[in-house]
């Protein structure tokens, strides 16, 4: 099977959750529970797609505060 360049626009926020932004939001409270989040911003800024860099860091410690805030 080969991988295919999507065509059209991004999502938007009702859209689907992607397994990368999954992955990365895991990814993301993992690092920021163990080692903090200075340290789980600069692995975001380093993998996130160039453009997208303040938005995906945003996003994805946002979805890690707001699963903390639900579990109190």
């Amino acid at each position: 099977m080969s991988h295919r360049p999507r065509i059209g626009p991004r999502p938007g926020p009702g859209a689907r959750e992607t397994p990368s932004r999954i992955s990365s939001r895991r990814t993301t409270w993992v690092i920021t529970r163990t080692v903090g989040e200075a340290a789980a911003r600069g692995v975001l800024d380093y993998v996130a797609p160039v453009g997208e860099i303040e938005e995906t860091v945003e996003r994805a410690l946002r979805a890690v505060y707001s699963g903390e805030a639900a579990l109190r």
